[in-house]
């Protein structure tokens, strides 16, 4: 099924926010850093959006490894609750060694680490962990690993 097939077109909001949507599709797809510049500046504004948020638990096993990247970065800004399935296939993507593209395993390990303290995630703290590990000496994300980092060692500390 291509992407535009799954975008849930019918579900949409209003024209703007699919516009947006299919922009930053397009620029997921290229996969380059000026993209991702964009990306990460427009994301947020659309993250909280029912159909977004579906388009993303949809594409979190895409072939294209941007698309999956794109997924796990909504499913990590958005505020809506993700079904027990959706954290399986978020841990999934986490554990995924042999990408070439290392980011989308990034992202889904910040997208379960955003909701460190759900009863549903505590128990996968250590993967969790581990891979944010892995990305603390990646020089464009280090930071965000760390942060991820302290704030599930954080809840770590306090279910104990």
């Amino acid at each position: 099924m291509k992407y535009q097939e799954r975008m849930g077109e019918n579900n949409m909001d209003n024209e703007e926010e699919r516009e947006t949507l299919e922009k930053i599709i397009a620029l997921a797809q290229r996969n380059d850093s000026e993209g991702w510049k964009e990306i990460d500046a427009t994301l947020p504004e659309i993250a909280d959006s029912p159909a977004v948020v579906e388009w993303a638990k949809d594409n979190l096993d895409n072939e294209d490894s941007g698309l999956r990247d794109l997924a796990a970065s909504t499913l990590e800004l958005t505020n809506q609750e993700l079904e027990d399935s959706d954290i399986e296939n978020l841990l999934n993507l986490m554990q995924k060694t042999d990408e070439e593209n290392p980011y989308p395993r990034f992202r889904a390990a910040c997208a379960l680490a955003q909701r460190s303290s759900d009863e549903r995630i505590i128990s996968l703290l250590d993967k969790i962990q581990s891979t944010l590990t892995e990305f603390t000496e990646n020089e464009g994300v280090a930071d965000i690993a760390k942060g991820y980092l302290q704030k599930t060692k954080n809840t770590s500390s306090q279910s104990e």
